[in-house]
C-alpha cells in the first residue's frame, strides 16, 4: 500500500486566524462566547492520530498546526480545520452573522 500524500492547507509562516464561533444569547440577553478571534503565525505542522472507532485501524490521521498567537507567549497546537487564512476572517464573520440573523 502506498502512503497517502498529506495536503496541508497552510505552510509554516502563514498568517491565520481562529475560525469564529457563534455567540449564544440567553433569555436575559446575556451573550456567551463573544470573545474576539485570535490571529497568529504558523510555526510547525504535523499529522496526529485521533481515535476513530469506525476506521479499520481504530484511528484516523488529522493535520495539526502549531500557532504562535499574537496575544500569547507560547505556541499552541490546533487542528487545522479550526483556523482560516487571516485574509478570509471578515468574510467568515459576515457569513456567521448572516446565518444567525
Amino acid at each position: 500500500m502506498s502512503k497517502k500524500k498529506v495536503d496541508y492547507k497552510f505552510d509554516v509562516g502563514d498568517r491565520v486566524a481562529e475560525r469564529p464561533t457563534r455567540t449564544f444569547r440567553l433569555t436575559s440577553n446575556a451573550v456567551l462566547n463573544g470573545a474576539k478571534t485570535k490571529s497568529g503565525t504558523i510555526v510547525d505542522k504535523e499529522m496526529r492520530k485521533q481515535r476513530y472507532r469506525n476506521s479499520p485501524k481504530g484511528y484516523s490521521m488529522r493535520p495539526y498546526v502549531k500557532v504562535m498567537w499574537d496575544i500569547r507567549s507560547v505556541a499552541e497546537w490546533v487542528i487545522e480545520s479550526r483556523v482560516i487564512p487571516e485574509s478570509e476572517l471578515q468574510e467568515q464573520i459576515d457569513m456567521l452573522y448572516h446565518e444567525v440573523g
